[in-house]
């Protein structure tokens, strides 16, 4: 639903930044989805040990992570809801949606930034599996 033009300024402004997370939360569980087949190509091939557990390791991360921001995902869902309501004549709490809004920032800033650091952690670790490899041939 696209938002009215009778919602208020800051509740559009809300909205368009809540869509921009929504597509930055999209584009996270995408490159799960790649990262995890990386992972799963990886663990069966010639590893040695310590790759091995660094990945699972790392995989076990990422998974949390997973379920963490299946939770940030929800909570939003509910925001942009709510903003839509408000887009419909509903009266809005401005009080709830700017916490709200805050406590979304923060949440969605974590999983981005911890998907980064888990994202470079199992490629490094495979970058330098495949440098091995390549020594021991």
């Amino acid at each position: 639903m696209e938002p009215a033009i009778n919602m208020s300024a800051r509740s559009l402004q809300y909205y368009v930044i809540g869509k921009h997370w929504a597509s930055d939360l999209e584009f996270f569980r995408i490159e799960t989805a790649f990262l995890h087949r990386l992972l799963d190509n990886y663990l069966t091939g010639p590893l040695d040990k310590i790759n091995v557990t660094q990945l699972s390791t790392t995989g076990i991360k990422l998974y949390q992570l997973e379920r963490y921001e299946a939770r940030v995902s929800q909570m939003l869902n509910t925001q942009l809801r709510q903003l839509e309501l408000t887009a419909d004549d509903i009266p809005e709490n401005t009080v709830v949606l700017a916490a709200t809004q805050m406590r979304l920032e923060n949440l969605v800033t974590t999983v981005m930034f911890e998907f980064q650091s888990i994202k470079k952690a199992i490629l490094e670790i495979i970058e330098k599996s495949i440098e091995n490899n390549k020594a021991v041939a």
